[in-house]
Order: structure tokens, then C-alpha cells, then sequence
């Protein structure tokens, strides 16, 4: 004969003391302890929406030690038979606790993430299968995700569509069973309620009609869209066989996670209770923040659950077809018409004598692995004779995650062109500017359909060589070598006009200083001379230091009576660079300078010998 009684249990729960219990123990028959025999048997048909939330509480009842694991272990057919879907579940989703679901056991964000085959995809069921993690549209080391993180496992629910997001702690769990008439063993409430408070264990489901977020990305034209179908060319590039295959894009379903550790129990909001309803969005923040969407090592924690198609649609409808190889090159080439060309600063923008220049592309959404692939540059055969090098390098630039401040920064890959102008644009007929037209492809390995490609044509401006400013004539000193001769000395301050190919003045580089070919034309002809360069790096200047080498006889010269000479030869002096390496760059500067020289010693007639006759 069952005898009844209640039992008052004080609330023992360090989150805020919420339960009081009215638990009613029964008497025990066949040996099934009254722990296991409190809960009521049901059967929910193997593949529904019941029977997997069913094994989820089973976890979840486990977890609070609501049912001993002694107790589980001892009665596993009966335990298995339980059913421990609390009342105020059942209220919420009774009407779909028998509809078929497919089960995969990873996170939501697994599946918006992974690329299907056409032979994978079948109209009358849903592709079974493990996650290569190899084959998901994401990259190692970038800080930006297509499913970002605070979606985290959650996948995001489509806006208008009725959404429900539940959440079962342990006392929340035994007042649930208590409101529904529900008779608990007291044994069971105090390890319950010792569990919330030592350990803690959750149940959160979310239960929505989900959409993937590749769905918009491979939507979009812009920066998203790029990074979207470029991460899919490297899958393609990887696995050719994707090539015409599908992803999952929408479905009605729910996605469950039950928790046993208290750190992470401690994370959940705690505006849920076992009844409430809330937003998707607000349940997945919750989750996303303190997991992040990395779930690989999560797939025993999530399950997520796709419910039937109705009966006028098929499995097929939940997928959309993956963007083809013509619609990644199209929309690589809209990125690109997007960018602009960038310079160095300053005269670093012109081409000049013996320095390298650069300018380059920069395309947002790039991965890392499309921008270091192996690029190609093919010039127009103009730019081979303006040009002694042409060199195409590439940087890949990280991405930023989203924060609460800002979205999401897309990475991006900068196509850096690195030229060397030939000698022969500086001469007299420098051009004001230079075109330089190119083509920037992808790999040559890489399959014809997947090849990426780019037109660049530049206009560069030049910059000639520095200008020496223009010098009056130079007039001549004196130096007495001995009491009856002398040489002639001249000496000229060489000054640079501004503007153009700035001279370096940096004393390092002194050693790159000369002067050649000097000489110095008179009237009667060549005069030998000796010359010396000496740099003055504060006047940013040099002077120029001249004597000849033959003697004059005194007395010297009056200045009326002087000659008028030319000074020719190759003054070369370094000049800017962006880095001072050892003998570069250059510049050779003509030298034509006019000096006043004392005239050439008229020489005596020799008398000439008497004939002989």
C-alpha cells in the first residue's frame, strides 16, 4: 500500500536560494530504486525531435545526480525507458517532440561552414558525415571569421521567424518536474540542489528556422563577398571534386548543448528560466562569447537537429548552390576596379637615375593563402626597354575581429611592383613621364577556371638628376713655385638647384664622391691640371680646387690680359636614397665651367743655321 508524504526541502543554492521542494517519495517495488521509478516512461520513436532531447535530459538529469550514475548503471533499460522532458518543455514544443529530425553531432556554425559535393547531397536525405576540418571556410591565423564570434555555436536565426531559446540549470530542472506533479525522492533534490551549488549542470537549446551567414557573404558584392568565395576558390584548389557542390543555407531545426562544468555554467545568462523564451540572438551572444566558434573540439558538447522538410519540399531545399569559378573571378575583378594606387611620400614618387620605385594595389577580403600564392607579373613589351627590372611581390595584411566599437576588419593582400629605370631616360630628352603596363595572374599551376588575373597601367613621373647652378666666370689666382715662375690656381663653390633629384649630404657617403675626366681647354689648346673635390656637408655644397701642372714664367698675369677657358669633366656625388647602401645610388653630373686663365707664354723664335753652300 503506497503511503504519501510531503517533504520540505530548505533551498540550498549559491545563485539565490530559489527552491523549495514538495516532494512525495513512493515505495519501492521490484527493487527499482524510487529515484528512477519518480519519472514517468514514455517512447518517442527513434530519429524524432523527442527522442533527442530525451537523451540530452537523460545527460542533463545525470549531471545534476537527480538519478545516482549507481542507479543508471544498475537499471540501464529501465533508465532508458524515462522520459525526462520536463512539463514546461513539453508545453512549449509537445506538438514537435514526434517529428523526424536529422541529427549532426557538431555545432551549427560547422555546418554553415562546410562545403558539400553534388554526390554528397541527395534529395531524399541529408549527407551524413564527419567534418574535415581541412574542407571548412575558415583560415589559421586570421583573427576574422565568416562566422564571427559572437554568433558562436549558435547559428543565426532568420529575423520574422518565431524563435525560442531555453535554458534548464538543475533546481530549475526539479521545479519544473515539481510544478507538473512530478513526485522527486528527497535524495534526489538534496544531490540536485548540492550539485547546483558544487559543480552546477546546464541544458541550452535554441530552436529556430536558421540562416547561414555564407548565404548573405556570397550575396554580397563587397568586401565580405570577396573573402567569402576566395576562401571557397582554396577549397576548390584543394578539393576539385566541391566544384558544383551545395551548402546548407537554411533550415528550421534547433541546436542543444548540455554543460557540466561550472565555469562554464557560471557564463549563461541568468534572466533564463525553464520556461522563459528569448530571442536567438540573445541565447547565442551568450554562448558565442564565452566558447568563440572554434568547435572542433566541441562536437560532443553540440548537437544540432534539422527537422523534416514539409511534404510538398525535399532535403534539397535547404541548400543553395555553391558561387561558380566565373562568379569568383567576377567578383575578384570588382575588388580590384575598387582599389587605388599608391605611392611612396615625397620625390619617392618619381622615377629617377639608379633608384628603385615603388607602388602598389591594395585589395580588401584577400586570405592569406590567395594573396601569397605564386603571382606572376607580364609587362608590355614597352616597359622591358624603359626598365632594367620589374619585380611583383606581395603582402598579406591580418584583419581585425569585430568589437563591440567596430566591425569587422576584412584582411587584405598588397601587390607591391618594384621598378629600376634604365639609364638612358635621363638624358637630355628626359620625358616628363613614363607608362608602365602590366598583368598580374595567378599561378600558372593553377586550373584555368580558377585563375585570377589583373591589368595595371601606370603613369610614373621622372625626375631628372641634380642641377648644378649656374656659375659666373671663374677668375685665377697665383701660386709661386720658384723666385722667377708660378701656376695658375682656381677654386668654385658648386651649389645644386632644388627641386629635382636631391644630392645626399650625408658625410658616410663621401666616399662616393669624385671627379673624372677633368679637362681644361685654352685657347692654344689642352692645359694640364690637377683638381681636388672637397665636400662642405653644412653649405651642402662643394668646392672645386684647380692648379696646372706646368709652370709660368713671372711675372703673373694682369687680369685684363686673361684668357678665356673651358673647364669640362664628371662630377659624381651621391643622392637619396631609402636606404644609404655602399656605392648606390648615384648621380654622374657634366661639368662645363668657364674660367679666366693668364695667356700662354709667347714662345722665342729659334734662328735658324746659315745654309752651306
Amino acid at each position: 500500500m503506497n503511503r504519501r508524504r510531503k517533504v520540505h526541502t530548505a533551498a540550498r543554492s549559491s545563485v539565490g536560494g530559489v527552491l523549495a521542494a514538495l516532494v512525495t517519495g513512493l515505495s519501492v517495488t521490484a527493487c527499482v530504486p524510487a529515484t528512477i521509478l519518480a519519472y514517468p516512461k514514455r517512447t518517442y520513436e527513434p530519429g524524432t525531435f523527442g527522442a533527442h532531447v530525451n537523451e540530452h535530459f537523460r545527460t542533463h538529469v545525470i549531471g545534476c545526480n537527480l538519478i545516482p550514475p549507481v542507479d543508471v548503471r544498475s537499471w540501464r533499460k529501465n533508465f532508458e525507458e524515462l522520459d525526462l522532458i520536463p512539463g514546461s518543455f513539453s508545453s512549449q514544443y509537445g506538438s514537435i517532440l514526434q517529428t523526424p529530425v536529422h541529427e549532426y553531432k557538431v555545432a551549427g556554425n560547422t555546418l554553415w561552414l562546410y562545403p558539400f559535393s553534388a554526390e554528397e547531397v541527395k534529395p531524399d536525405a541529408l549527407p551524413d558525415f564527419v567534418p574535415n576540418p581541412n574542407r571548412l571556410l575558415r583560415e589559421e591565423g586570421s583573427p576574422v571569421e565568416l562566422v564571427a564570434d559572437n554568433q558562436g555555436p549558435i547559428p543565426q536565426a532568420v529575423p520574422g521567424f518565431n524563435e525560442f531559446g531555453h535554458r534548464e540549470s538543475c533546481s530549475l530542472y526539479l521545479t519544473s518536474q515539481l510544478n507538473a506533479g512530478i513526485s522527486v525522492p528527497s535524495s534526489s533534490v538534496e544531490a540536485g540542489l548540492k550539485k547546483e551549488v558544487d559543480q552546477h549542470s546546464n541544458l541550452v537549446m535554441v530552436r529556430a528556422y536558421f540562416r547561414s551567414p555564407l548565404y548573405d557573404a556570397f550575396q554580397s558584392n563587397g568586401t565580405e563577398g570577396v573573402y567569402a568565395k576566395l576562401l571557397l576558390r582554396e577549397k576548390y584548389l584543394q578539393f576539385p571534386k566541391l566544384a558544383g557542390g551545395y551548402y546548407l543555407s537554411q533550415f528550421p531545426g534547433s541546436v542543444l548543448h548540455t554543460s557540466s562544468v561550472a565555469q562554464q555554467t557560471t557564463h549563461f545568462s541568468t534572466q533564463g528560466t525553464a520556461a522563459a523564451t528569448a530571442g536567438v540572438s540573445n541565447v547565442s551572444l551568450e554562448l558565442g562569447v564565452r566558447y568563440g566558434d572554434r568547435t572542433s573540439d566541441l562536437t560532443r558538447e553540440y548537437k544540432t537537429l534539422i527537422e523534416a522538410p514539409a511534404k510538398d519540399r525535399t532535403w534539397m531545399d535547404y541548400f543553395s548552390p555553391l558561387p561558380s569559378a566565373e562568379e569568383i573571378r567576377a567578383l575578384f575583378n570588382k575588388a580590384v576596379a575598387r582599389s587605388t594606387v599608391e605611392y611612396d611620400k615625397g620625390e619617392n614618387r618619381f622615377l629617377r637615375r639608379g633608384v628603385s620605385h615603388r607602388h602598389w594595389r591594395e585589395l580588401d577580403g584577400i586570405p592569406q593563402a590567395t594573396c601569397n600564392e605564386e603571382w606572376a607579373l607580364d609587362a608590355d613589351p614597352k616597359a622591358a626597354a624603359d626598365f632594367s627590372s620589374i619585380v611583383l611581390t606581395t603582402q598579406w595584411i591580418p584583419g581585425d575581429a569585430a568589437t563591440d566599437k567596430q566591425a569587422a576588419i576584412l584582411p587584405r593582400c598588397r601587390f607591391i611592383v618594384k621598378v629600376t629605370p634604365n639609364d638612358s631616360l635621363f638624358g637630355s630628352q628626359r620625358p616628363s613621364s613614363v607608362k608602365l603596363a602590366y598583368t598580374v595572374k595567378s599561378s600558372t599551376r593553377t586550373p584555368e577556371e580558377l585563375r585570377l588575373s589583373f591589368g595595371m597601367s601606370e603613369v610614373l613621373p621622372t625626375i631628372n638628376d641634380p642641377q648644378l647652378m649656374q656659375l659666373p666666370r671663374v677668375l685665377f689666382g697665383s701660386q709661386p713655385t720658384t723666385p722667377t715662375t708660378y701656376v695658375t690656381t682656381w677654386e668654385a663653390r658648386l651649389f645644386f638647384q632644388k627641386g629635382n633629384n636631391p644630392v645626399d649630404h650625408a658625410t658616410s657617403r663621401e666616399n662616393q664622391q669624385s671627379l673624372s675626366n677633368v679637362e681644361l681647354k685654352c685657347p692654344e689648346g689642352l692645359r694640364r691640371v690637377m683638381s681636388k673635390l672637397i665636400h662642405e656637408p653644412t653649405q651642402q655644397a662643394y668646392t672645386l680646387s684647380l692648379s696646372t701642372v706646368d709652370d709660368l714664367p713671372m711675372p703673373v698675369a694682369d687680369m685684363n690680359q686673361a684668357v678665356q677657358c673651358t673647364l669640362t669633366g664628371v662630377l659624381t656625388v651621391p643622392i637619396m636614397s631609402a636606404t644609404r647602401s655602399p656605392g648606390y645610388p648615384t648621380a654622374e653630373l657634366p661639368l662645363n665651367i668657364t674660367l679666366l686663365a693668364p695667356p700662354a707664354p709667347q714662345l722665342q723664335p729659334t734662328a735658324l743655321p746659315a745654309p752651306v753652300l
